[in-house]
């Protein structure tokens, strides 16, 4: 990475996320970095579920100082079950989202809400394109909000 730097003149910019992002969920009192959670006949090359925890984030300090991050954030809706109790998938965004600025502080770029969020089922089915666009807008303003 660094000699990237010294030969381009900035470093690149490393987005952490993915398709997974979508599943992710921090667990503040979580030891381990990650945890994979797969299930036998669902997907072949991703995890099902994963946890992330303070170790994770810490993990993004291995970069050459100066480093910027685009931080994938999750997107639940409504709610996502955290140690057992169920808590606001807002409330979880904006957990994973402080912890992240914390963590990686002035090298945070920006924050992406969500991964390929069209392939996520609705909570409220539309009756019309207007009305998926509103949809849409309202779970987006929610969590950026936060």
């Amino acid at each position: 990475m660094a000699n990237l730097g010294d030969i381009s003149g900035a470093l690149p910019i490393i987005r952490a996320g993915g398709s997974t992002a979508n599943r992710a969920v921090f667990t503040p009192n979580q030891t381990e970095g990650v945890i994979l959670t797969y299930n036998e006949g669902t997907w072949e090359d991703q995890p099902d579920a994963l946890t992330i925890g303070p170790s994770w984030i810490e993990s993004f300090q291995q970069f050459p100082a100066g480093t910027p991050y685009i931080y994938n954030l999750n997107f639940y809706w409504p709610s996502v079950p955290v140690n057992g109790v169920n808590m606001s998938g807002i409330d979880q965004t904006v957990l994973e989202a402080a912890n992240a600025w914390q963590g990686i502080g002035e090298n945070l770029y920006g924050f992406e809400i969500g991964n390929e969020v069209n392939g996520r089922r609705l909570v409220i089915l539309p009756s019309s394109t207007k009305s998926l666009i509103r949809t849409r807008r309202m779970e987006w303003n929610q969590p950026t909000a936060g």
